[in-house]
């Protein structure tokens, strides 16, 4: 198994820093490894940036984007072209409201 996360990279174009992002795809690539679990942590521009990295990385099994930044049609080409990689994305945790209990 050889796991990648990858994170949005704001800083090569707007001279921006979200660097939480790779602050939490570093620590989860330590605990991933201490695991034995291969993992690479990956600034990424866009789904083309990433499927140039995929294909310099054939050794790669799963893919876990950091948030929801690659629009639906551009990952689902990236599944198509690589099938034998398994995609995670992470999403923001929804706020919802806490559901009150049914009276009796």
């Amino acid at each position: 198994m050889h796991a990648v996360i990858c994170y949005k990279n704001f800083a090569a174009n707007r001279n921006i820093s979200h660097i939480g992002l790779g602050v939490a795809a570093l620590n989860n690539s330590k605990c991933l490894s201490r695991e034995g679990i291969t993992t690479d942590v990956w600034p990424t521009l866009d789904a083309a940036d990433l499927k140039r990295q995929l294909k310099l990385n054939a050794g790669v099994s799963h893919v876990v984007i950091s948030a929801p930044w690659i629009p639906a049609v551009e990952l689902m080409k990236l599944t198509a072209e690589f099938p034998r990689v398994q995609f995670a994305m992470n999403l923001p945790q929804a706020r919802l409201k806490p559901c009150k209990p049914k009276e009796t």
